[in-house]
């Protein structure tokens, strides 16, 4: 397996999100033959798949590649290969870092400040010899350190959310006109208002983004007496929603009390995982 990613010829990929276009010689690539394709399947493989806290193995539908994975496949690739840690990245982590399947497999992800200013460190390890645990080291990098200090954790819970509340906004001011005619070829009687599963269809479909659209709704739109949705209501303004905190929790839960609804999105939007396209957003 390990010899087979070792012969993959990275610079035939502009993307992991398609097939490789170029052959050898730089050339494109008309015609894919078999094994372009599941080498392709490999990287995407490599590069998305998540560990996952039950057993057994199943599709990453989150990231849309790759798969997630239990701990009992993490022991059997580890025992095939003769291997003691294995290093991963592409998934935010709030410390910078996690251990997970029995401190055997580290995620390291390097982008600080990845969803919001504040969110996350980013952190990257150092190894000394092959018989130490890694060095973790942690960062953030910011463009004024004062800013950063006087954020309390509940401030950066809260961006957190704006932030992810924002980009989906954007998204309905960009889609508004199509978003409102797909709505009103629902509404037969012209009541400004539909179901809650319609209006959850045709937002996902409008949108072409794969989320928690039920629980998403009370951020996004108003509801009638009826229960119904106001879909007009979201374009009133596009002003963001207040988000409260819960005086209850531990801060650490109430950081990332909606972490794999936030996370979703995020990916959704960031199709690529760069995080290019939100950081521009987030610094002007």
């Amino acid at each position: 397996m390990l010899a087979d990613i070792v012969k993959i010829k990275r610079e035939k990929y502009v993307s992991v999100l398609k097939p490789p276009i170029l052959n050898d010689d730089g050339e494109i690539i008309k015609d894919l033959t078999i094994d372009d394709v599941l080498e392709w399947r490999q990287i995407l493989d490599a590069l998305w798949s998540d560990p996952k806290k039950t057993p057994g193995i199943q599709p990453n539908s989150f990231r849309g590649g790759g798969c997630l994975f239990g701990e009992d496949i993490t022991s059997s690739i580890m025992e095939k290969n003769n291997l003691s840690l294995i290093i991963r990245s592409h998934e935010c982590k709030e410390l910078g870092y996690e251990y997970s399947h029995g401190n055997r497999i580290l995620t390291l992800f390097s982008a600080s400040n990845y969803y919001e200013y504040g969110s996350n460190h980013g952190a990257y390890c150092r190894i000394t010899s092959s018989d130490t645990k890694p060095i973790i080291v942690q960062f953030y990098l910011n463009k004024d350190e004062d800013i950063k200090k006087s954020l309390s954790l509940r401030e950066r819970v809260n961006g957190i959310e704006v932030s992810a509340i924002k980009h989906l906004l954007e998204k309905f001011a960009a889609n508004k006109k199509r978003l409102l005619q797909e709505y009103e070829k629902i509404d037969l009687d012209n009541r400004r208002s539909i179901s809650v599963n319609d209006w959850c269809k045709v937002t996902g479909d409008v949108l072409e983004l794969k989320l928690p659209w039920r629980i998403l709704r009370s951020r996004l739109a108003k509801l009638d007496k009826d229960g119904r949705v106001l879909y007009e209501s979201t374009f009133e303004g596009l002003s963001l929603p207040q988000i409260k905190i819960r005086n209850d929790e531990n801060i650490s839960e109430s950081l990332y009390r909606n972490k794999d609804i936030l996370e979703s999105i995020f990916r959704a939007i960031d199709k690529d995982h760069s995080g290019k396209d939100l950081n521009k957003k987030n610094l002007n």
